[in-house]
């Protein structure tokens, strides 16, 4: 038989403070994404709505696959079939928007296939950025002067929407590190 363990100390110390961190861990830290994992891929909605997406053309939807080093997304424009791509470390910030029709879709009881869509806004550029075209985004007086780039149709967006936030906090800690010591710097200036 097993030997039965009990809650009074029988833990190693290391495990306790694992444990004890657990409890008092940021959503940052909680939703920290290791290198070369997967955060979204448009593969995963499910085979239902796969099925039904063809009742509004869903067959030529923008295909977005997002992992912690790039974002790719495949897309059609008139008979082609395009791809771009973008490094983590060109995006600066994102932003998630959802239309009346999604958000209504997701809590719709005849569309359970259809889970939490929205639309996810990526700002940042690299060289190829400057070149294209984009679809613009929902127009805000603090936007800013980057180029943006729309994934579309983006299902469980708020969940892959906290999970780029995340990554992109880890990616960028360091700028943000030299921006606030900056800003002190000014300050002391100023006094």
């Amino acid at each position: 038989m097993p030997e039965k363990k009990f809650d009074v100390g029988d833990e190693p110390e290391e495990e306790q403070q694992a444990h004890a961190h657990q409890k008092t861990q940021s959503i940052r830290d909680r939703s920290a994404t290791q290198p070369e994992e997967l955060i979204y891929d448009a593969a995963e909605r499910g085979g239902c709505y796969h099925c039904i997406r063809v009742l509004w053309c869903g067959c030529f939807e923008p295909y977005a696959h997002i992992t912690t080093k790039y974002v790719k997304e495949q897309r059609w424009e008139s008979c082609k079939k395009k791809t771009d791509s973008m490094a983590f470390e060109n995006i600066k910030d994102v932003r998630r928007q959802q239309t009346c029709c999604c958000l209504m879709a997701s809590f719709a009881p005849c569309c359970p296939c259809i889970n939490d869509m929205g639309d996810l806004v990526l700002f940042g550029s690299d060289a190829s950025e400057k070149k294209k075209d984009r679809t613009k985004g929902v127009q805000v007086a603090a936007d800013y002067s980057d180029e943006k780039w729309v994934l579309k149709r983006i299902s469980n967006s708020f969940e892959t929407f906290e999970r780029i936030t995340g990554h992109l906090q880890d990616i960028h800690q360091d700028w943000r590190k030299v921006g606030r010591n900056l800003g002190r710097k000014i300050q002391q200036v100023k006094q």
